[in-house]
C-alpha cells in the first residue's frame, strides 16, 4: 500500500515549517542550513495549505506562506504526490485518527500530512505545530500499523 519515496527524501515538513522559513526564523534556517541536502519534501497538503494561506489578505502568515511558495526549490524542498488510490487513502485514515483520540477533533490537515508521508515512505516528520508535536508517539506508530503504513516519527525543527 506505502508508495516508493526516492531514497533521497528523509524530511517530510509540515506547512508550519514552511512558514517559519518565509519567516526566516533563526530555527527555522538553522534546520534548513544543516539539513538543505537531506532530501526535505513537502506534501500535497502542504502545497495545498500554503497556497490557501498565501492567498488570505490580512493573515499575518500571508507574506511568509508566499515567501515559502516562491523559494521551495530553492531551498531544495520537493513536492511530491500520490497515486490516486492514495488520496482516499489518506482521508479514511486521517479520520480515523481523529476518531481513535490520536489526533484533535477538527484537525484533519493534519491527519492527511502524517498519512501522506508514511504513504510516501518519509520516516520523519518536522513539525513546529503543536497538535502534532504532542501525538502520543507509540499510539501513532500502531495506528500506522493497522493501515499496513511504515511508521512516521514527528519532531520539532529543533531537535536537529
Amino acid at each position: 500500500m506505502a508508495e516508493t519515496a526516492p531514497a533521497r527524501l528523509r524530511f517530510a515538513l509540515d506547512t508550519n515549517v514552511l512558514i517559519d522559513l518565509g519567516e526566516e526564523l533563526p530555527f527555522a534556517q538553522r534546520f534548513l542550513a544543516t539539513h538543505r541536502n537531506s532530501g526535505l519534501a513537502v506534501s500535497p497538503t502542504v502545497v495545498q495549505e500554503l497556497v490557501h494561506i498565501s492567498q488570505k489578505k490580512g493573515n499575518r502568515a500571508q507574506p511568509f506562506a508566499l515567501a515559502a511558495l516562491q523559494n521551495m526549490r530553492r531551498w531544495n524542498i520537493t513536492p511530491y504526490d500520490l497515486r490516486a488510490v492514495g488520496h482516499g487513502i489518506t482521508d479514511v485514515s486521517a479520520q480515523k485518527l481523529m476518531r481513535d483520540g490520536i489526533l484533535e477533533d477538527g484537525e484533519c490537515n493534519d491527519g492527511y500530512i502524517i498519512i501522506e508521508t508514511a504513504l510516501h515512505c518519509i520516516p520523519i516528520l518536522i513539525s513546529s505545530d503543536i497538535h502534532l508535536l504532542k501525538i502520543n508517539p507509540s499510539r501513532l506508530v500502531r495506528a500506522l500499523n493497522e493501515f499496513h503504513l511504515p511508521p512516521v516519527t514527528i519532531y520539532h525543527p529543533k531537535s536537529f
